[in-house]
């Protein structure tokens, strides 16, 4: 009778974490199977003839996907995209392939109050017949710079009329825009850097007033409220950016800001 060779599998020794006996199957004069045997050599030669030939074809599964992944990228295939070249031979980025992230993205994060004296620690900013100040501070979250940056802010103080509260907000936007409209400054700001500027109120060139007495309790009550309305123009490596800002504050905390009721709070490419 002919005699076939066949491989002698047997059971792991090990038991599992429940206290049961593992029941995987290693090679033959192994006692435990890949998982529990120790060290990179153990392990292999405790692969039964089937488990070896799988992992063989999942190291080719996972080389072959690698492959075919990378080959339509190379240059010289000619499948991959070209980039868009620029005037300085720099590689730029395209409207179609570039995401929010890989814009410059101008934002406020936080805003100060501070008195008359610059004084941005106060608690108690707001004094009759006194100016006051905001301390905007913004950054670049974007993966490019923020090239030709350039701000209009200004600062007003709503109506007492709860009904002209939407108004005043929609006036002083309006005005903000305008003064914005192909304005560009000469400042650049890379990915993830900080800045701040500083906005005073009243500014007599506007032939605005200090607030009164009864102005500042107005707004710690929340009958009356300080807007807050700015534009940021700047570009990135793809075209014109603008961040829009609109803030109202009013209640007796310094800290807490709200979104104008018109929606103007965002980041577009006009």
């Amino acid at each position: 009778m002919e005699e076939t060779s066949a491989e002698v599998e047997s059971t792991c020794q090990s038991t599992t974490k429940d206290g049961s006996r593992c029941t995987r199957s290693v090679a033959d004069g192994r006692h435990f199977c890949w998982q529990h045997a120790r060290g990179p050599l153990a392990k292999w030669h405790s692969l039964t003839r089937s488990q070896t030939v799988a992992f063989y074809l999942a190291v080719f599964g996972v080389l072959a996907t690698i492959v075919l992944g990378i080959i339509p990228l190379l240059p010289w295939t000619g499948a991959g995209s070209k980039p868009n070249a620029q005037p300085d031979g720099r590689a730029g980025r395209t409207a179609a392939t570039s995401s929010y992230a890989a814009r410059a993205n101008i934002e406020v994060v936080r805003i100060y109050f501070g008195d008359w004296k610059h004084n941005f620690k106060t608690t108690n900013p707001l004094q009759e017949d006194k100016p006051f100040y905001l301390r905007l501070v913004f950054d670049n979250n974007g993966e490019s710079p923020a090239n030709n940056l350039g701000a209009v802010v200004r600062i007003k103080i709503s109506s007492s009329d709860p009904t002209e509260y939407t108004a005043d907000e929609e006036t002083i936007w309006q005005i903000i825009e305008k003064e914005a409209r192909g304005y560009s400054g000469p400042n650049s700001m890379g990915p993830e850097k900080e800045s701040a500027i500083d906005v005073q109120y009243p500014l007599a060139v506007f032939n605005e007033r200090a607030l009164t007495q009864r102005e500042i309790n107005q707004i710690k009550r929340g009958t009356r409220h300080i807007i807050l309305a700015g534009v940021m123009n700047y570009r990135d490596d793809i075209s014109t950016r603008q961040t829009r800002i609109c803030q109202v504050y009013s209640g007796p905390s310094w800290r807490y800001w709200m979104d104008c009721t018109n929606g103007h709070n965002q980041i577009a490419s006009p």
